[in-house]
């Protein structure tokens, strides 16, 4: 992946860099410069070989690149180069926040147009037309960097090599189709159900909405805006989800650039390299990366946040405006943000002496005036501007009070978080009319706001109407209705030192959940290194990391669900924490390519988890999304995005019950719902509770052909409370199996039924 640094223009207010003796030269740091661009090279090639025996997708990584990466490129050169022209308009000098008051922009500029509906006039015309202020500034500052470019080269030479081998993992990730990889994200089914959908659904609806039957469309969405912008800038096609997940991935290089030059600052050079390790060698960091998720754009912010804040030069006010935006624009990608970086920069800016409270009020308004978008949007749509949060007390738009109340319950802080130290068996009977016996594979979809880790083995007996039976895994992490199904949960700070302390390390919780050391030993490192840091270190630098570290944990023990990945903003500090502490213990040029040796090291695990994904073979995907949409490829029939997209008749119209990872499925067919929303088959329960037969009639006056039942998944649903309880797999399995006729059945149960035509 191209690693990018734009360096605003020189301004009076700029604070002249480390010493010399801080920052490595070409001669102490080459052997780590090769060693660097050897393993990058290594590492994708390698990489692209692990293809299921196939041969080396290189022609189909190429023509993504050429394509979907362009938009991806032209979306991040503007914002770079927005980002330019207001740190210069805020006279912030040469910050390493530029990047992210960038990012933060034109995420703003894409909510606020896209809610207008700017981004789809013309058939894209404005949304390239924004494009063209950005790419303009850019050129700009790139004229002035370049007499310059010789000593910023050397200075940045070890932060850019030591993650050659992160960003070439984090390329073949992204450049795979999405729902591939990766298994602790059950291969990113938060993608497929709204970080994907949602966009697409806007620009086909020509402008940024709350849609009805998707509730987290209601959320802020900044990061899904700019999703929406590249599909406004390619057209709509499925393929340009591989640029989002390209975009994402850009937003974590430019999170390890930015934390690198925090460090070369502030530190010196060795600390900036180990910084830019830490921060993409992370697993978690590729991980979510690669997807078309937002915790890169949080890391990014708090990131450019945190830079401002170890710079006193600026203007108290314009450093405050610039704060107030990008913890805005954070929250905006992700309401967690608001323990994660919002509170944190809040906590820094009260405690610092030179006009904190200007500095706080100037950021609270600039803050609001960021979020505008969205809570102007929410509050037109719904009368609720944070809905479907205080849905009891600001209102509850188009939901029932049954709906208010299961959202509540599902978002409570002891909500999912339950572990068992080890797995039980029990038996649940759903429903079964006939004599087979259908074992169900339980996987955990959970969308991001609900974590549970907590692991049963359950024996679902399901209704099964041919003679076939059906296999399929059960994993379920959620206890279930039986008295012996769940342990009770343990205590927060122990279910805390698992997800973060021992993720991944050591015999599993539950076999039968993914664990993978995602963490690596971040955490561990981070323990040692800031006593270190408070003591030896830049005093100001150990404890502005510790006071951000300490709130986010406080935040993600006391508010959250206590899911690992949730903790991801924390890589930014962590890294600077440890990279710190070891800048003040490495100054010699052998401790120097020592130091340089052991990040490239560490920036080659995600190389190595990548590897062991998807039976060894991770590049199968590249270039996969035609077979993924059902079209080509052996076993393509097998998909019901083939079923749909392609076998049906053009006038079929499908009601899918238990299934919103929909992004493959053509949306002119299709009608879904997610878990907290009610679809047509409510509305046909609330006239019909009793009879079958009145309520397919009634979804057949309705225009529906046909009815999908993922029974695994309404089961999940089920046990966490999370659906309308009258949704029951066994009663609609068996009323199917009575009154429906089988069209086509997935290994894993997934069935599609056509309605009676009575």
């Amino acid at each position: 992946m191209a690693c990018v640094v734009v360096v605003s223009p020189r301004s009076p207010s700029s604070r002249t860099p480390p010493p010399p003796s801080a920052s490595p030269t070409p001669g102490r740091v080459g052997l780590v410069t090769a060693a660097g661009v050897s393993a990058g090279v290594i590492a994708f090639l390698v990489l692209m070989t692990r293809a299921g025996g196939g041969p080396p997708p290189f022609a189909a990584a190429a023509f993504a690149l050429l394509f979907e990466g362009g938009l991806t490129a032209a979306w991040l050169l503007a914002a770079l180069g927005y980002g330019v022209a207001i740190a210069q308009g805020l006279r912030l000098g040469r910050t390493a926040a530029t990047p992210a008051l960038g990012v933060a922009a034109l995420m703003f500029f894409d909510a606020a147009a896209g809610r207008s509906g700017l981004l789809t006039v013309g058939g894209g015309v404005v949304a390239w037309a924004t494009l063209l202020p950005g790419w303009a500034f850019a050129v700009v500052a790139f004229r002035r960097w370049w007499p310059e470019r010789r000593q910023t080269a050397a200075s940045i030479g070890v932060p850019l090599t030591v993650i050659a081998p992160a960003c070439a993992t984090l390329l073949v990730a992204a450049l795979s189709a999405p729902g591939w990889l990766w298994e602790s994200e059950f291969g990113g089914y938060d993608a497929l159900s709204y970080h994907l959908t949602g966009p697409r659904a806007w620009i086909a609806a020509g402008r940024i909405t709350g849609l009805e039957n998707n509730v987290y469309t209601f959320l802020p969405g900044y990061v899904e805006a700019a999703f929406a912008h590249l599909f406004a800038l390619g057209g709509n096609r499925v393929e340009v989800a591989v640029s989002c997940q390209l975009l994402h991935a850009g937003m974590a290089v430019l999170t390890a650039v930015t934390g690198a030059r925090i460090a070369m600052r502030h530190v010196g050079g060795v600390a900036a390299g180990l910084t830019a390790a830490l921060i993409l060698g992370t697993p978690w960091v590729v991980v979510t990366g690669s997807l078309a998720y937002d915790e890169m754009a949080v890391a990014l912010l708090l990131a450019g946040g945190l830079a401002l804040l170890l710079d006193p030069d600026p203007p108290a006010a314009p450093r405050g405006v610039a704060i107030g935006v990008l913890a805005a624009a954070a929250v905006g990608a992700k309401l967690t943000a608001v323990g994660f970086v919002a509170a944190p920069l809040a906590i820094l800016l009260l405690g610092e002496r030179r006009q904190r409270f200007r500095s706080v009020g100037v950021a609270a308004v600039a803050g609001l005036l960021t979020l505008s978008p969205y809570l102007a949007g929410n509050a037109i749509q719904t009368g609720n501007p944070v809905f479907p949060f205080a849905a009891g007390w600001l209102g509850a738009g188009h939901w029932t009070e049954e709906q208010v109340e299961r959202w509540r319950d599902g978002h409570r802080v002891s909500a999912g978080t339950h572990a068992d130290a080890g797995t039980h068996t029990d038996t649940d009977t759903v429903a079964d009319t006939d004599a087979d016996t259908v074992t169900v594979a339980d996987t955990d979809t959970d969308t991001d706001t609900v974590a549970d880790t907590d692991t049963d083995t359950d024996t679902v007996t399901v209704a099964d109407t041919d003679a076939d039976p059906v296999t399929v895994a059960d994993t379920d992490p959620d206890p279930d209705t039986d008295p012996d199904a769940a342990p009770p949960p343990p205590p927060r700070l122990r279910l805390a030192a698992t997800e973060l302390l021992r993720y991944g390390l050591g015999p599993a919780p539950d076999p039968a959940q993914p664990w993978k050391p995602h963490w690596s030993i971040l955490p561990w490192l981070t323990l040692l290194a800031l006593p270190l840091l408070l003591i030896r270190g830049p005093r100001g630098l150990g404890v502005r990391l510790a006071i951000i570290l300490g709130a986010q944990l406080i935040f993600w023990i006391g508010f959250t669900h206590i899911k690992s990945r949730f903790m991801t903003p924390a890589a930014v500090p962590a890294a600077l924490a440890i990279a710190a502490a070891a800048g003040t213990v490495t100054r010699s040029a052998g401790g120097a390519r020592a130091a340089g040796l052991l990040a490239l090291a560490y920036a080659c695990v995600p190389a190595w988890l990548l590897a062991s994904e998807k039976d060894h073979a991770p590049a199968a995907a590249i270039g996969a999304i035609p077979f993924m949409h059902g079209v080509i490829g052996r076993h393509a029939d097998t998909l019901p995005a083939r079923w749909i997209n392609h076998d049906l008749a053009s006038n079929d119209r499908v009601l899918l019950v238990g299934d919103a990872a929909v992004f493959y499925y053509d949306p002119a067919r299709i009608v879904y719902h997610t878990t907290w929303d009610r679809g047509p088959l409510s509305a046909a329960l609330d006239r019909h509770p009793d009879d079958p037969a009145a309520w397919m009639r009634m979804l057949r006056a309705e225009g529906f052909t046909h009815v999908l039942i993922d029974p695994v998944m309404l089961h999940i649903w089920g046990n966490a409370g999370w659906r309308d309880p009258r949704l029951d797999p066994g009663m609609l399995l068996s009323a199917m199996s009575t009154e429906a006729t089988v069209v086509a059945r997935t290994p894993s149960g997934v069935t599609l039924y056509r309605l009676p035509d009575r």
